[in-house]
């Protein structure tokens, strides 16, 4: 950057420059207006401290752009990353980021069409450090995946076409607040991946062949076969996960809830009414063996209980042996009167010490987060993932920071947050979308580096799927708690939102943030 200045307030200066350049237009945004955006006496003159002209802060937006672009093409270059997702997966992963970083660059996408090409070096600058350069790494990238038996292809001419897919579906977005069809991005991005898949198929009818031998059905290269026992397959050659239908997911989980609701009545049944229960299943009376069998159940229920939310075996399997190790130590404590000897109940107590140690020591280990989590595709996000809580620094119209703890859930290139639509926040990310994100504690005392990002107010199937994604990584405390107070305090606070939060920052800048 010119003269090395990186201070908060010359970033500050030019992410404001640049917001307002892509909502006014260049001629239209004033020297006085983009201090007042910053939070400096306007017409003072402070800007000039920065930049000699609003014509040289012009030009270090377009390379601070052209600098963060390098995050995208370090994703697409990344072999070994996309090396375990089958082709479909591969493909829906590049068109996403692809919709990110024109997310990023939405301020220099409207300037580019409305007034770059009166800097006709700018306009050279950006084609070449920016255009050319991506279509060049998925151009690249195309003929990579494609093997060396798929037909020559114009690759050249195919990832013009599919950069084009993108970013037409951008532009009308960001045009219309929505797409015009109404398409959401996933069934867009859905369509836009069947369509490139067909572009690798490659020796269908020997494929064909040595599938009918192998007992699958004809998948091409970047298709998804199925063998006869149901099990997916991808082009690449890779065995995919089962998926299950909906229905067929809904009732394992029915069940698993029936199974773990009957398992611990019937535990607390045999520890609180024995005889009731021998007399229930015919069974001889012994209280201290149906207070076992009542142990023994309750640890069983915890079990399938507990595995309707937590997604980690690890910590799920000790929790279920701490409950049932700890009430059968209680049962072997409660009935020392009728037999047994006081080392066992102190051997059971040590017992459920050590797994409540190694307990605490495993939740460690994931961040406390013990629901489902997505991977992050931008290496920016990867600190979020299993983060529990993270500070975001949302900006009022003077420039003054303000932070709050929320929870975040990370999904590929994106992270999303919920608020109640009266609070604070969303009218400071109305106002300015510009934010900071650091994890934290849970009272919001920051834990490391923050990132900048761009916050965007989700609607339809964006809302529904920002909140499943918070409800599977926080089932209690997002998928139950939160949803509920907002719910009874609903008059007072609003509905509940959603924001998608696009990274403007890249690895560089998280790596000098965390530096010390």
């Amino acid at each position: 950057m010119p003269g090395g200045d990186t201070s908060p307030t010359r970033q500050r200066i030019l992410t404001e420059a640049m917001r307002l350049f892509g909502e006014q237009g260049y001629s239209a945004t004033t020297i006085a207006e983009i201090e007042a955006a910053a939070g400096l006496s306007p017409g003072a003159g402070s800007l000039y401290r920065h930049f000699p002209s609003k014509r040289a802060l012009l030009g270090a937006g377009v390379d601070r752009q052209i600098a963060t672009g390098s995050d995208l093409v370090a994703l697409i270059g990344d072999q070994a990353a996309f090396a375990v997702l089958p082709l479909p997966e591969r493909l829906a992963v590049i068109a996403r980021a692809g919709l990110r970083r024109l997310d990023q660059e939405r301020d220099l996408n409207r300037l580019l069409v409305r007034d770059l090409a009166r800097f006709p070096d700018l306009l050279e600058r950006m084609g070449d450090g920016e255009i050319r350069r991506v279509y060049r790494v998925v151009t690249q990238w195309l003929a990579t995946q494609a093997g060396p038996q798929a037909p020559q292809r114009d690759w050249e001419a195919l990832a013009a076409v599919l950069i084009a897919a993108v970013s037409n579906y951008w532009l009308l977005r960001d045009v219309f607040g929505e797409h015009p069809t109404g398409i959401d991005e996933q069934r867009y991005v859905a369509a836009l991946v069947e369509l490139a898949a067909g572009l690798f198929d490659a020796g269908a009818d020997t494929e064909k062949e040595e599938d009918m031998s192998t007992g699958t059905t004809g998948a091409g290269a970047g298709t998804t076969g199925e063998r006869t026992t149901g099990e997916r397959t991808t082009g690449t050659g890779a065995r995919a996960r089962p998926v299950l239908p909906r229905q067929a997911h809904g009732s394992v989980l029915a069940v698993t809830a029936l199974a773990g609701a009957s398992a611990l009545a019937a535990g607390v049944w045999a520890l609180a009414a024995p005889r009731s229960f021998a007399s229930f299943v015919a069974f001889p009376y012994s209280q201290h063996f149906l207070h076992d069998v009542g142990a023994f159940q309750v640890g069983i229920g915890a079990t399938l209980l507990l595995a309707l939310a937590w997604r980690d075996a690890l910590a799920l399997a000790l929790a279920g042996f701490l409950v049932g190790n700890t009430v059968h130590a209680v049962v072997h404590a409660v009935d020392l009167d009728i037999g047994g000897s006081g080392w066992e109940v102190w051997s059971l107590a040590a017992w459920s010490l050590v797994v409540g140690v190694a307990l605490v020591l495993r939740l460690g280990q994931l961040g406390g987060v013990v629901g489902e989590v997505t991977t992050a595709t931008t290496p920016v996000l990867a600190p979020f993932v299993r983060q529990k809580t993270v500070l975001l620094t949302s900006y009022r119209r003077d420039g003054t920071p303000v932070g709050a703890p929320v929870s975040i859930a990370v999904d590929g290139d994106r992270a999303f947050i919920r608020s109640p639509e009266k609070g604070g926040k969303v009218k400071r990310m109305r106002s300015n979308p510009v934010v900071e994100v650091a994890p934290s504690t849970a009272r919001g005392k920051p834990a490391g580096p923050a990132i900048r990002a761009r916050a965007r107010r989700l609607s339809g199937a964006e809302f529904e799927h920002a909140s499943r994604l918070l409800a599977r990584k926080y089932p209690f405390l997002q998928g139950l708690l939160v949803p509920l107070v907002h719910r009874v305090l609903h008059s007072k606070t609003g509905g509940t939102v959603h924001f998608e939060l696009t990274p403007l920052d890249g690895l560089d800048t998280l790596r000098d943030r965390a530096a010390p």
